[in-house]
């Protein structure tokens, strides 16, 4: 199997599949319409301090419907979704993607992330899920 067709199968029995969906925690949300995830299913700590996890986000939600139809947060899907296995090093502020995918759920199309470098932490979106990533982090210790 295809690093694409596992990455594809990977996040629909997540997306898809009731009791995986639900594995989904809401780390929050920024700015109006973006909601940010991670899985703690696969949330570990490793012996040198660094956090793995997956993380989802979900892009351009239509908040008015989730509201008035009341979709539970493991259910809200955006325009697009970036689903990734990444690393932090909470210490040293910063990340790396090591696989994942984007998804355009207007076009239906699916596009690898390839596995990234370590990088900084940027201010937005970005930090909001490290902050919360790691508050976690140290909440388990």
């Amino acid at each position: 199997m295809s690093k694409k067709h596992y990455l594809l199968a990977a996040f629909l029995v997540m997306s898809a599949t009731p009791s995986l969906a639900q594995q989904w925690q809401q780390l929050g949300t920024y700015d109006e319409s973006t909601y940010y995830f991670i899985n703690p299913k696969t949330f570990s700590i490793g012996k040198d301090g660094t956090v793995s996890t997956w993380t989802k986000r979900e892009f351009n939600v239509d908040v008015a419907k989730t509201v008035k139809e009341s979709i539970p947060p493991e259910k809200i899907k955006g325009k697009k979704t970036h689903v990734y296995y990444e690393e932090y090093d909470c210490a040293g502020q910063k990340k790396r993607i090591l696989t994942g995918m984007t998804y355009d759920n207007e076009a239906a199309t699916m596009k690898d992330q390839e596995k990234t470098g370590w990088l900084p932490i940027p201010v937005g979106l970005e930090k909001n899920i490290f902050d919360g990533v790691c508050r976690k982090a140290n909440a388990g210790k």
